[in-house]
């Protein structure tokens, strides 16, 4: 994964992912894909600890984790 801009006019940050099969003779018929994100903080012990681990939308349309393929 890599995390950068998407472009010059665009300056928000982007996650970029890539995710290939690497199996020559299986063909995938309907992919599923599911992204979390988790961030932590810091407790009053300064021990780390996990804040929010949260669903991101990953799909196309309005589909929550199916993916386009293009080959």
């Amino acid at each position: 994964a890599v995390i950068g801009p998407m472009s010059d006019t665009d300056r928000r940050p982007a996650l970029m992912i890539r995710i290939a099969d690497i199996q020559n003779n299986l063909y995938i018929a309907e992919p599923h894909v599911r992204l979390y994100m988790a961030t932590s903080q810091i407790n009053k012990k300064g021990e780390r600890e996990l804040a929010h681990f949260k669903d991101l939308n990953v799909g196309y349309d309005s589909g929550w984790d199916r993916v386009l393929l293009l080959w």
